[in-house]
């Protein structure tokens, strides 16, 4: 999207449902893609670079991705860009060798943002790295989480994505989802992924009582 004439914005979500999404490379092209395509001029600016690139009939290379980001920090004054849930990433390794590195590559213009879940990796790359880091405080997002699981649920009733032959559950599925989050959107939506495949409400309260705890274990679980 844009901000100004002077300013971009990029985003890209590291997607647990998608393997080929969750590589370095995906996240540079994507980014890169966007910006070709919100912003007429930058393409006019590396159009001849990429049409080398594929002239070998090969994807360009992290390297040249990189690149091209890099001449989009000389394009605009401010580059902005938004990377949601790192810890999701298949090579951590490389994220912070081929990407986190671009604000001090670039003139200083720019700008990440990044969330993620505090997995060791993750806090040990970002020690060598320049950053503002914020944690999430529970009990601060959990009015957030319990409406964020209303409306959800909701919405899968509504659209009879799952099936309730007691009008009560939906309240017990709200009480029991926002309980256990833990302050993880994610987790919430891992749930409901599970909860809808299920087709009596005994079923659904059984899965209720056994919900994995955390991520990992949901991601086990799938």
């Amino acid at each position: 999207s844009t901000i100004n004439d002077s300013e971009a914005l990029v985003y890209y979500y590291f997607d647990y449902k998608n393997r080929a999404q969750q590589s370095v490379k995906a996240l540079l092209a994507t980014l890169v893609a966007a910006l070709l395509l919100k912003y007429p001029s930058f393409y006019q600016l590396v159009g001849a670079k990429l049409r080398r690139a594929r002239s070998s009939g090969r994807s360009p290379t992290i390297s040249i991705l990189r690149e091209l980001l890099l001449d989009a920090s000389n394009h605009f004054q401010t580059l902005y860009i938004v990377v949601d849930a790192l810890d999701e990433c298949d090579d951590r390794e490389a994220l912070f060798d081929d990407f986190f590195n671009l604000p001090t590559l670039s003139k200083g213009n720019v700008k990440l943002f990044s969330s993620s879940r505090n997995n060791a990796d993750i806090l040990e790359g970002f020690a060598s790295i320049p950053h503002l880091a914020v944690d999430m405080n529970e009990s601060l997002v959990q009015p957030d989480i319990r409406i964020f699981v209303r409306a959800e649920v909701t919405e899968i009733i509504q659209r009879q994505k799952i099936k309730l032959r007691d009008p009560g559950l939906k309240d017990e599925i709200i009480d029991v989802l926002s309980g256990n989050a833990d302050g993880m959107f994610q987790w919430v939506r891992c749930q409901l992924d599970q909860l809808r495949r299920l087709k009596t409400d005994k079923a659904i309260r059984t899965s209720l009582r056994k919900l994995p705890k955390g991520l990992d274990l949901t991601y086990l679980r799938m």
